[in-house]
């Protein structure tokens, strides 16, 4: 069984569906960025470090005109099997998936969620329930993207284009897009992923009406991801990312759902071509 959804075959799927070509290599997915000059560079999303005879991949990135491999690691295990497999040396790089997350363990009665939530969590989440709001699923991504295009602004991040996220919608099935509306004004929006395999939900995106803060419907959307996850009997929850320094207010409103923090290791790079990443380097920081 795939151990996370990003090695899963319905990811792989969805990368070629955005036009990225993929590979396996002893069946972990591979993913090729393409860049300028007929360059690009692989990138191995939650690997679990055994990628078998590393040679395959020098070959397939003389190939394709590799400049590096990327592996970010699914946890630490990876990196010893990793280790323990090759005598290539890699080198640590920050990773592209968040590295530290949030991650709630939802076997529990609702009441008792409530309960370890904080308390201006717990009262938003009520007070979102009294303001006569609708929650819809949806299929298309327009008001997503238009709350999404007003988030990123206005917390200072770089979103994927539209066509990534309706692809996204339309290519997995274990995507749900939800969203909450205050007469018919679409007013916060979210992109849940539920892996029915492993057991665990994803909050993967969301988005919302600043104007509308008052209604407090991210809570009431978070709390539906949740209840979703949990009528389909999963164990876990993970809020897809925290971090207090550069996301400040959004890691408030995960860590007042309560939950563990998890920290993975950092990501590891193999480097084909030396003069050529030290070029990429310089223009992608």
């Amino acid at each position: 069984m795939v151990t996370n959804f990003l090695q899963s075959d319905n990811w792989e799927r969805f990368q070629q569906g955005i036009g990225k070509k993929t590979f396996r290599l002893n069946n972990q997915l591979l993913i090729k960025n393409q860049l300028p000059f007929s360059k690009s560079w692989f990138y191995c999303p939650w690997g679990k470090g055994e990628l078998g005879k590393l040679d395959e991949l020098v070959q397939l990135a003389r190939k394709e005109n590799a400049i590096f491999f990327h592996l970010d690691p699914f946890n630490k295990f990876s990196i010893l099997i990793l280790e323990e497999s090759t005598d290539f040396r890699f080198s640590i790089a920050k990773t592209i998936q968040p590295q530290k997350t949030l991650i709630l363990d939802i076997d529990q009665p609702r009441d008792k969620l409530l309960a370890e939530m904080k308390e201006k969590t717990r009262y938003n989440i009520r007070l979102a329930e009294k303001k006569n709001l609708i929650i819809k699923q949806q299929t298309a991504s327009d008001d997503f993207w238009r709350l999404m295009t007003q988030t990123s602004q206005r917390d200072c991040f770089s979103a994927h284009s539209r066509n990534y996220y309706q692809r996204m919608v339309e290519i997995m099935p274990e995507i749900e897009l939800w969203t909450v509306f205050v007469r018919d004004k679409a007013v916060a929006s979210a992109i849940f992923l539920f892996d029915r395999d492993n057991k665990i939900g994803y909050y993967l995106h969301g988005a919302s009406d600043y104007s509308e803060r008052q209604l407090m419907a991210p809570y009431l959307l978070q709390w539906q991801g949740i209840s979703i996850a949990q009528k389909m009997g999963l164990k876990k929850w993970d809020f897809w990312g925290i971090d207090e320094d550069r996301y400040p207010g959004v890691t408030r409103f995960k860590l007042g759902f309560g939950g563990q923090i998890i920290e993975r290791p950092p990501a590891q790079r193999l480097i084909f071509q030396p003069l050529w990443y030290r070029v990429y380097s310089l223009t992608h920081n």
